[in-house]
This record gives structure tokens, sequence and C-alpha cells, in this order.
């Protein structure tokens, strides 16, 4: 399972996120399910940080070492030269703390391609302010990833009424489940939860 979720490791998060990955680790049904939470782990990226989450930036995680370590080379600073160095004559294709993180998101979401079960987990959260469920811009970019490769999109609407409960947690099990009945075949994306009306 690879997770798409607002950034939830800063002050001002929800905790939605880190409520959804706690219970799916406590949860039977996804004991044997390995969830990738990409909140937890560093990244770079392969343009300018400005443009880290906007959707305008062309990378869709298929940029190169090369591109990216020069990059950071034209950084100009310490930190910039060695890591450039280092992803310009980095073989492997396995994300680092070093790599674009829309790069690390395709290579983990290619990886759930491989086995057969995978899919990705979009929580969207409920915008008070704009008075609808909404996703984070950075998942704006995953979902659009995801919709490339063909890999198939659970989405669960959250935080109008509650970030979780066991009811929500059951509705995406029972869909889940349905997909496994039908053999993985159907790949069109599906909404559980508090689904905002068209």
């Amino acid at each position: 399972i690879i997770l798409s979720v607002r950034y939830s490791l800063q002050e001002t998060s929800s905790g939605t996120a880190t409520t959804w990955k706690l219970e799916l680790d406590k949860d039977a049904f996804f004991t044997n399910h390995r969830v990738y939470w990409p909140s937890i782990y560093s990244k770079g990226f392969c343009g300018c940080k400005d443009d880290m989450t906007k959707l305008s930036h062309p990378c869709r995680g298929d940029c190169c070492n090369r591109q990216h370590g020069t990059k950071n080379l034209q950084l100009r600073t310490a930190p910039g030269l060695i890591s450039g160095v280092m992803l310009m004559f980095t073989c492997s294709k396995r994300p680092t703390v070093r790599t674009c993180w829309r790069k690390s998101y395709r290579w983990h979401l290619c990886k759930t391609l491989r086995r057969r079960r995978g899919f990705m987990l979009q929580l969207v959260e409920w915008d008070p302010d704009a008075q609808l469920h909404v996703l984070g811009d950075g998942q704006c970019i995953e979902e659009n990833i995801a919709e490339v490769l063909g890999v198939k999109v659970f989405s669960v609407y959250v935080g109008q009424y509650r970030a979780f409960s066991p009811t929500l947690m059951s509705e995406l099990k029972a869909a889940v489940s349905n997909w496994y009945a039908d053999g993985c075949l159907n790949m069109d994306p599906v909404a559980v939860g508090e689904v905002d009306p068209l």
C-alpha cells in the first residue's frame, strides 16, 4: 500500500495521516500488506525548492540522477556538491535521501504494480475553509503519477465528521476485498467515506 497523504509531520498538520497509518498497521486485514508512508522520509527534488509541490513543474518522477545531480551541484554548497556527485554516479534505481521525492514516489508505485494486489491509498481531507474535501498539492502530483502508471487508487474521504472510525476502515476493507475477489482487474479509482456530491 502506497499512502498519498497531506504532509503530516509538521506542527500545523491535522494528524489524520498518522492516525490512518497506525490503524492500518494494527488491522488484521492489512497485516500482510507493507505500507509506505512517504512523509517520514527525507527526499530531494530535481527542481527549484519553490516548485517542489507545484503541479506545473513537469517532473512526474521520470527525472534522471544526472539531471538532479547537476541541479544540486549548482547550489554551490558543500552538501549540494556531495549530494550532486553522489547522485550523478549512483547506479542504483532504489531511492535515497538525495532522490527527487517524485522519483521516489514513482519508484514505490512501480514496485506496487509488480505486486499483483498493490494499490495507492489516498486520504482526501476536509478543508473547512473551502467546505469540501481537497487534496494537498503534493497529492495532486502523486495522483497524476498513479494515473500515468495505471495504479489502482482507493480514495478515503475523511475529516468533515471524523478523521478515522472503524466504519471508515470497514468501508475501505470492503472495497479492497471486492477488488481482490474480482481478480484485481478493474483499475478504476474507488472512493469511500465522506464522498462529496458532484
